[in-house]
Protein backbone atom coordinates (compact mmCIF):
# COMPACT_ATOMS: atom_id res chain seq x y z
CA UNK A 1 0.00 0.00 0.00
CA UNK A 2 1.29 3.45 -1.13
CA UNK A 3 -0.90 5.64 0.52
CA UNK A 4 -0.99 8.77 2.97
CA UNK A 5 -2.84 11.26 5.12
CA UNK A 6 -2.24 14.35 7.57
CA UNK A 7 -4.01 15.61 10.02
CA UNK A 8 -3.59 19.76 10.81
CA UNK A 9 -5.02 22.47 12.72
CA UNK A 10 -7.11 24.53 10.48
CA UNK A 11 -9.85 27.31 11.02
CA UNK A 12 -11.90 25.83 14.15
CA UNK A 13 -10.81 22.31 13.95
CA UNK A 14 -8.71 19.98 12.16
CA UNK A 15 -8.13 19.64 8.32
CA UNK A 16 -7.90 15.99 7.33
CA UNK A 17 -5.14 17.03 3.91
CA UNK A 18 -4.13 16.07 1.88
CA UNK A 19 -5.20 12.14 1.13
CA UNK A 20 -3.40 10.18 -1.55
CA UNK A 21 -4.36 6.61 -2.39
CA UNK A 22 -4.42 3.86 -4.80
CA UNK A 23 -7.76 2.82 -4.13
CA UNK A 24 -11.10 3.70 -1.95
CA UNK A 25 -10.20 0.78 0.65
CA UNK A 26 -6.37 2.29 1.20
CA UNK A 27 -7.65 6.53 1.23
CA UNK A 28 -10.38 4.70 3.57
CA UNK A 29 -7.47 3.02 5.52
CA UNK A 30 -4.80 5.85 6.12
CA UNK A 31 -7.79 8.46 6.66
CA UNK A 32 -9.43 6.23 9.76
CA UNK A 33 -6.91 6.79 11.88
CA UNK A 34 -7.69 10.59 11.55
CA UNK A 35 -11.20 10.39 12.42
CA UNK A 36 -10.47 8.37 15.21
CA UNK A 37 -7.79 10.35 16.55
CA UNK A 38 -10.11 13.92 16.47
CA UNK A 39 -13.28 11.90 17.40
CA UNK A 40 -15.81 14.82 19.40
CA UNK A 41 -13.92 17.39 17.31
CA UNK A 42 -14.48 19.62 14.27
CA UNK A 43 -12.85 17.75 11.48
CA UNK A 44 -13.06 18.44 7.63
CA UNK A 45 -12.20 17.00 4.53
CA UNK A 46 -12.40 18.58 1.42
CA UNK A 47 -12.92 15.45 -1.53
CA UNK A 48 -14.53 15.65 -4.58
CA UNK A 49 -16.01 12.26 -4.35
CA UNK A 50 -19.84 12.82 -3.55
CA UNK A 51 -19.98 8.89 -4.12
CA UNK A 52 -18.37 5.68 -3.75
CA UNK A 53 -16.86 3.78 -0.64
CA UNK A 54 -14.91 6.69 0.26
CA UNK A 55 -17.76 9.07 0.09
CA UNK A 56 -19.48 6.52 2.37
CA UNK A 57 -17.37 6.37 4.86
CA UNK A 58 -16.97 10.40 4.87
CA UNK A 59 -20.60 10.05 5.44
CA UNK A 60 -20.38 6.92 8.36
CA UNK A 61 -18.01 8.89 10.23
CA UNK A 62 -20.48 11.54 10.87
CA UNK A 63 -18.93 14.06 8.86
CA UNK A 64 -21.59 15.39 6.43
CA UNK A 65 -20.85 16.18 3.15
CA UNK A 66 -22.39 20.04 2.82
CA UNK A 67 -20.47 19.96 -0.87
CA UNK A 68 -17.92 18.85 -2.94
CA UNK A 69 -14.88 20.74 -4.73
CA UNK A 70 -13.84 21.07 -7.98
CA UNK A 71 -10.47 20.18 -9.39
CA UNK A 72 -9.60 22.35 -12.03
CA UNK A 73 -7.50 21.24 -14.55
CA UNK A 74 -5.74 22.64 -17.92
CA UNK A 75 -6.55 19.25 -19.63
CA UNK A 76 -9.74 17.35 -19.84
CA UNK A 77 -8.87 14.59 -17.47
CA UNK A 78 -6.68 14.90 -14.02
CA UNK A 79 -3.88 12.41 -13.69
CA UNK A 80 -2.62 11.79 -10.10
CA UNK A 81 -0.15 8.58 -11.10
CA UNK A 82 3.01 8.46 -9.43
CA UNK A 83 4.73 7.95 -13.02
CA UNK A 84 5.79 4.34 -11.86
CA UNK A 85 3.77 1.09 -12.36
CA UNK A 86 1.70 2.20 -9.26
CA UNK A 87 -0.78 5.43 -9.77
CA UNK A 88 -2.65 7.22 -7.21
CA UNK A 89 -5.73 9.18 -6.34
CA UNK A 90 -5.90 12.19 -4.57
CA UNK A 91 -9.18 11.85 -2.21
CA UNK A 92 -9.00 15.30 0.00
CA UNK A 93 -6.77 18.30 -1.38
CA UNK A 94 -4.33 20.29 0.09
CA UNK A 95 -5.28 23.38 -1.37
CA UNK A 96 -5.57 25.19 2.34
CA UNK A 97 -1.92 24.40 2.47
CA UNK A 98 -1.22 26.60 -0.32
CA UNK A 99 -2.72 29.94 0.31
Amino acid sequence: MRSYSMRRRFGRGHLVDPVVAACDADAIRVTHPQVVAHAGGFLRIDTHFDKGAFASFVQQCGLSVHYTVTTMVTREEASYGTGQSCSATVYALASHSLG
